[in-house]
């Protein structure tokens, strides 16, 4: 486990009070850097590093689950773009979403806004930043950046 999914499940955990509008157990299963659990059957909802079933595992480098939940990418932007696959009730990961956006909505809050350009819109934002955390490509085999619904996009 790592200090990476640590600080993810602080952010979530922040915000477990609040109601996530589905009940389920869902896994964010973040390759070697381990998994992340949220369960939101419980009230308040649980959020934990342990490994066990869930109703919607969703893959996503954990880089790109934090920009998520920290408020520097959109959460559907980075769902579309980084997510790598999902198991159980796909339908889930559409109903999680509201939910982390207010988790993204607090930390956005927080933020220094120093990787805000003017002018720039979401998506070249979301290659920038992705081009910044330099992953392995192993980690996220075909993903590849500056790539948007199929077409080149020119920089």
């Amino acid at each position: 486990m790592s200090a990476l999914l640590d600080g993810i499940a602080q952010r979530i955990g922040a915000s477990a009070g609040e109601d996530a509008g589905v009940a389920a157990v869902f896994k964010f299963d973040a390759g070697q850097d381990g998994v992340l659990v949220l369960d939101t059957t419980a009230k308040p909802a649980t959020v934990s590093t342990a490994d066990r079933p869930a109703d919607c595992t969703m893959k996503i480098a954990g880089p790109f689950l934090m920009m998520a939940v920290d408020g520097r990418v959109p959460v559907g932007a980075a769902f579309m773009k980084f997510m790598r696959g999902v198991q159980g009730q796909p339908g889930l990961a559409v109903k999680i979403q509201p939910f982390l956006r207010k988790v993204a909505a607090k930390g956005e809050a927080n933020l220094l806004r120093r990787d805000r350009r003017p002018g720039e819109d979401q998506s070249r934002r979301v290659d920038r930043l992705a081009n910044q955390i330099h992953l392995p490509a192993d980690i996220v085999p075909e993903l590849e950046i500056g790539e948007l619904h199929g077409k080149r996009r020119h920089r």
